[in-house]
């Protein structure tokens, strides 16, 4: 890939974070919108910004005319939508169509990040041309704002993931919290209900790459190759760093009160991606070793 001009919303965030320092390794001029907390990363331009402000927004991005727009900010806690839909419909709806309008408008190219939470959970391994059923305000807006930037972008890149990998100062990611818990031997609890095709940050930066590289657009799971439920993940990871799994304890996440409904089951197919691509999709183990490598 040729050096281009890189911007990246939500750049304080997991994901964000990790791609503004993949795409700047990797030659790429990158500039990092953030809320407050500052990325530390030596070469990268950062802005902090108000993305609830419109005319900003679309000035920045009008100002700078960047290549690539990889939109990764969102409100990511489930409940918080919950309880704030109209806060959660103007990030997720609002901020990303004004976000595609723009991108449209001075040709750059928009990657869209959204969420494996837009079904009802009785499905596994869900394909794209599924239609959307989702329970909660969260997977309901993520829906929707698909939805609004392809309205207005038919060159976008959708990409539905679910994302681990090693958390930042400010936010503990669920590895971390798995690792962290059994190095101060506290218990677990873990569900064994709940399944999902994790794909680590590592992996999930490469195949942005390369599905930047092929110019691709609309819409792809961008997941890891296996359906596991969160029990095994911790063992798995428990495993993985020589740490006793009698800590973890399997338990159903019917006996758990949300202020939002959760899917049972999340896990996508990468069968779209795979035959895109020509590459196989990582496994779980995959990427949990890859948690050890680059990026910790």
């Amino acid at each position: 890939m040729d050096s281009n001009t890189i911007l990246i919303t939500g750049a304080s965030g997991l994901l964000g974070h990790h791609l503004s320092r993949f795409f700047l390794e990797n030659g790429n001029k990158v500039i990092a919108l953030r809320k407050t907390h500052s990325l530390g990363i030596i070469g990268l331009d950062e802005i902090e910004i108000d993305l609830l402000d419109f005319n900003i927004v679309k000035n920045l991005l009008t100002k700078i005319g960047p290549d690539y727009i990889i939109h990764c900010a969102g409100l990511t806690n489930v409940d918080d939508c919950e309880k704030n839909e109209s806060l959660a419909k103007k990030i997720h709806i609002d901020v990303s169509q004004i976000i595609a309008q723009t991108a449209s408008r001075i040709n750059s190219k928009m990657i869209h990040i959204s969420t494996d939470h837009l079904w009802d959970g009785t499905m596994q391994m869900v394909t794209e041309d599924v239609p959307v059923c989702p329970l909660n305000v969260y997977g309901k807006t993520k829906a929707e704002s698909e939805r609004a930037v392809l309205a207005v972008n038919s060159e976008a890149l959708i990409l539905r993931t679910n994302f681990f990998g090693p958390g930042l100062q400010w936010r503990q990611s669920l590895s971390d919290w798995i690792i962290n818990s059994l190095n101060r031997n506290e218990k677990i609890n873990a569900f064994s209900d709940v399944f999902f095709t994790p794909i680590s940050i590592y992996h999930l930066a490469r195949v942005i790459l390369f599905l930047i590289q092929k110019k691709a657009k609309g819409i792809y799971h961008t997941v890891g190759s296996e359906r596991i439920s969160k029990y095994d993940f911790a063992i798995s990871i428990a495993k993985s760093f020589n740490k006793s799994t009698e800590l973890i304890r399997p338990i159903s996440i019917q006996n758990i009160q949300f202020n939002a409904l959760r899917p049972l089951d999340m896990s996508l197919s990468t069968d779209k991606i795979v035959g895109f691509l020509n590459v196989s999709m990582p496994t779980v183990q995959a990427g949990i070793d890859s948690l050890s490598g680059e990026f910790r």
